[in-house]
């Protein structure tokens, strides 16, 4: 039993056991990083997002956007193009429920989308698809509607920022999936033939499995239970960082190990020695490297945060490589050669010792040469980067999606694909005329802001204003409604004079008065009327008296007596006819007087009125130039939606697109001119939040939460924390590193030079990167992730080159020339293996299509090469001059000083006295 407790037998069971529960607790890898695709956001403003959309209502909860592009290379959408693309969104519509879509905007939805969803050369058309993520997966549904939507004719695509940056991500691991196993297999390939042996390569792999295994255990379900920050991309630097670790220390243990193990008998105890010496010679390098990861993992960015994950592969890497070593070392002793049975032989002479000797010699010249190779890259080395995580710059072939954002790009506008969203929350309804009109200023103070092409919110929803709801072109109305009632009152005037101008001339009082005459006259007819009739009866009754004497009087006189009887019948008829025409002539002057009484007050009403229409005229031109005067003034152009406006279908679509179903969340759509994470774009969207600031204030809407999103806000923010932190980020890395090295160094100029030429390093590594490719290959900036992936596996290599060249004297106390020459020669034997294991994981991430995988190989490939030529030139006369300052010897350099100086005019100098001469010498 005792045989068992031994350390090589404690270890090996410690780490079987370590790794099965670490493969037991292992969750789904795949979906852990599918779940922090975004490189960049920050997970409070995603959370925060998240359930804004919640509260948004209208069946979108949980909802991603697909945008469907159709788009017609050749000229605008043809009638039978146009017909075939509504047949195809018809039937995917049809089976909604079979792709998990909870709406669909076409431009038949609305006239507003009609506008919003058609390009201005009507060669594209969109639409506006969302997803159940709850239901269905973006990808999946994004291929399904792909195929669904082709249109013979035309060219269909599938589109959606998060689409996008899925892809990306997808295909960054898969090429960071190819760099390491490539790495892997190369730095396997190169142990075999550094150690003539099979058995050493595949300890080594078994080694790198269980680091690995266990290092994405720990980290899968840290990040699940504790919320840690993790990035998708990390898995790159994760990996490089166990593989070349696990590599390098591998080979320096089977190297010391092989190198002193000679007695069979203590081949034991020689692994054991020589695990104590491992850790006496890495344990600096390996504690500096993990606290520079813990103190970057405190910071804002999960790309840069993430690296507490680098911290945790270090640490485990440290301890399971050596001890698996020794294991394997103990239980295999010298059958670790199988097949072979010698080493790869060392050169006693090197270019590391070479360039130390060099140094030694003249230390002046040394530096001079590390000047010419370093300067040109610290001169370039300008703090200038790229945000964009979405454009594919090296890529040869590009996906549907990223296609179909280009074309929307084209057609719609820079940044018509992925625009600003400011979404504004309050605790009470938006839709009030106050908060109508507030959003309404917002609105068109932001379309005024530079770099802003468009702003569609819900007062304004196709990006323009809508003139029936101003109060302006109201008052336009109003005024031409007054004009006519104008023109109406003009022409009652008109008829009320002519009225009252008749009226006048009636005369009625002349006809009442000739009616009097005319009735005396008809009084005296009827007087003469009497009178005839008295001398009728006076003749008849004379008449009467006469007898006639013969026949013939008396026959005339019958005759008469028939005369005067019709004459009285006659007069009778004309007496009551006369009494008849005197009445009616009463009548009618009585009715005349009435009449003409009437007329009288009706002419005073008249007077009355043609006055009151006159005043309301001169009332009617005031409040007509009032309203013009209105109208120009602010007041003008202020926002009112009347009530037969509100309910009309077109801003009842508005709501329903700009607006929450409880009306207390509404939303504003921001579309700048340029790319989203251009320069330009940065800093209009500065200018937007500051407009939005001041014009909220003293509003109803100054209480209200504002919320930003979109790739222009996300790019912002990375941008605005990196420019104003890297720089203290780095400060700490360097106080941190250079605290372990003096501890372990134990000489603080030591560290601080160490910690001097890293810093160099990554800068002229950095300026020659950004001179190959923006004056060279103009690529435009790099991006900001290359520097800090960069910089953390360059000083991985410095540290690992550095603290072997100084950790084995005390040189600043126990100095000597020969010394130090013989050991810059020996350290060389360890600089070419490390570099080779090293190389062979960065130079495969030149063949990568990606910029960031690209520009981060480069950069690493010119720091070793830099570090390589630069330590041995300038570290071995430092240590010298350090120890030894030069002095300056006037025999060698006094006449090249009169040479040069000679000509020069020379001040006056009073005597030295003796004390003077003293303190000169």
């Amino acid at each position: 039993m005792k045989k068992f407790l031994k350390p090589k037998f404690l270890f090996l069971v410690f780490w079987i056991v370590v790794v099965f529960v670490g493969i037991a607790a292992l969750p789904n890898v795949q979906s852990l990083i599918d779940n922090h695709q975004s490189q960049t956001s920050s997970q409070v403003s995603t959370a925060k997002l998240t359930k804004l959309q919640n509260k948004w209502g209208r069946g979108l909860a949980h909802t991603d956007q697909l945008v469907l592009v159709f788009n017609n290379q050749r000229t605008k959408l043809l009638p039978s193009q146009q017909t075939k693309i509504d047949k195809a969104l018809t039937q995917i519509n049809k089976k909604a429920k079979y792709y998990g879509i909870k709406q669909i905007r076409t431009i038949h939805t609305s006239t507003n989308d009609q506008q919003l969803l058609t390009s201005n050369d009507g060669s594209t058309e969109l639409a506006v698809v969302s997803i159940d993520t709850q239901q269905s997966e973006l990808k999946v549904v994004a291929n399904q509607l792909n195929d669904a939507a082709k249109v013979s004719g035309l060219k269909t695509y599938v589109t959606s920022t998060n689409l996008i940056a899925a892809q990306r991500q997808q295909a960054q691991l898969n090429h960071t999936i190819t760099i390491l196993v490539i790495g892997a297999i190369c730095a396997l390939l190169l142990l075999g033939i550094i150690f003539r042996s099979l058995l050493i390569p595949l300890i080594n792999l078994l080694i790198q499995t269980i680091a690995l295994i266990t290092t994405t255990s720990i980290a899968a379900n840290a990040v699940d239970f504790w919320r840690l920050p993790f990035a998708g991309n990390s898995v790159l630097i994760v990996g490089i960082v166990v593989l070349v670790l696990s590599t390098v220390l591998t080979w320096s243990y089977m190297s010391d190990y092989l190198a002193n193990a000679e007695d069979a008998d203590s081949l034991e105890a020689d692994a054991l020695a020589t695990l104590a010496l491992q850790f006496k010679k890495w344990l600096i390098v390996l504690i500096s490297l993990a606290l520079m990861a813990v103190g970057l993992s405190f910071t804002a960015l999960p790309a840069v945060a993430s690296s507490w994950i680098v911290a945790l592969a270090v640490v485990l890497t440290t301890l399971a490589v050596p001890t698996l070593n020794y294991t394997f070392a103990a239980l295999l002793g010298h059958g670790l050669r199988w097949p072979g049975n010698r080493s790869w032989g060392h050169h006693p002479k090197n270019l590391w010792g070479q360039f130390g000797i060099f140094s030694s010699w003249k230390p002046v010249l040394g530096w001079l040469v590390a000047l010419i190779l370093i300067v040109p890259g610290l001169w370039f080395a300008r703090a200038q980067f790229s945000y964009d995580s979405l454009t594919p710059d090296l890529l040869a072939t590009t996906t549907n999606a990223e296609d179909g954002n280009q074309v929307i790009t084209a057609h719609f506008g820079a940044g018509a694909a992925t625009p600003v969203v400011i979404n504004v929350n309050a605790d009470h309804n938006l839709t009030t005329q106050n908060n109508l009109q507030t959003l309404d200023a917002l609105t068109t103070k932001l379309q005024h802001v530079a770099g802003v092409k468009s702003v569609v919110s819900v007062t304004q929803p196709t990006g323009q204003k809508v003139a029936q709801y101003y109060v302006g072109n109201q008052l336009a109305t109003i005024n031409a409604n007054l004009a006519v009632n104008q023109k109406d009152l003009k022409k009652i005037q008109k008829q009320l004079k002519n009225n009252q101008e008749t009226l006048t001339s009636a005369q009625v009082g002349q006809q009442i008065k000739a009616l009097k005459k005319l009735q005396k006259q008809i009084n005296k007819l009827s007087t003469y009327n009497e009178r005839i009739s008295s001398s009728l009866v006076n003749t008849e009754m004379t008449a009467g008296n006469i007898t006639g004497k013969n026949k013939r009087s008396r026959s005339a006189l019958r005759t008469l007596n028939r005369e005067l009887n019709k004459a009285d019948s006659l007069v009778a008829d004309i007496t009551d006819l006369t009494s008849t025409v005197q009445m009616n002539q009463d009548s009618v002057v009585s009715m005349y007087t009435d009449t003409n009484t009437k007329l009288k007050s009706v002419k005073k009403r008249l007077a009355k009125t043609v006055k009151l229409v006159g005043t309301v005229n001169s009332s009617v031109n005031s409040t007509s130039t009032y309203l013009a005067s209105l109208k120009a003034s602010e007041v003008g152009k202020a926002f009112y939606i009347p009530d037969d406006a509100y309910n009309s279908d077109l801003f009842q679509n508005s709501l329903t697109t700009n607006t929450s179903k409880n009306g207390k969340q509404t939303q504003l759509i921001v579309t700048f001119k340029t790319a989203p994470t251009s320069t330009t774009s940065f800093h209009a969207l500065s200018a937007v939040k500051q407009t939005v600031n001041a014009s909220l204030l003293a509003t109803p809407l100054s209480k209200a939460g504002i919320t930003y999103s979109g790739e222009t806000v996300t790019q912002s923010s990375i941008r605005k924390t990196f420019i104003s932190n890297y720089l203290k980020w780095g400060l700490l890395a360097f106080i941190l590193i250079g605290i372990c090295l003096w501890l372990g160094l134990r000489s603080i100029v030591l560290s601080e030079y160490l910690v001097i030429g890293l810093g160099v390093i990554i800068m002229a590594s950095w300026g020659f990167t950004r001179l190959l490719y923006t004056s060279f290959a103009n690529m435009g900036n790099l991006p900001w992730l290359t520097l800090i992936w960069g910089s953390i596996l360059l000083t991985l290599h410095w540290l690992l080159i550095s603290t072997v060249t100084v950790n084995r004297k005390d040189w600043l106390h126990q100095f000597a020339t020969d010394d130090l020459k013989h050991h810059f020669a020996l350290s060389g034997r360890l600089i070419l293996p490390v570099s080779l294991f090293e190389l062979v994981f960065y130079l495969p991430m030149l063949g990568m299509p990606e910029q960031l995988l690209q520009s981060t190989g480069v950069m690493l490939v010119v720091g070793i090469i830099l570090s390589n030529l630069i330590t041995p030139l300038i570290l071995p006369g430092l240590i010298a001059w350090t120890v030894n300052p030069p002095k300056l010897n006037m025999k060698t350099w006094g006449p090249w000083f009169k040479r040069h100086f000679k000509q020069r005019p020379k001040a006056k100098k009073p005597k030295a006295t003796k004390s003077d001469s003293n303190t000169n010498s």
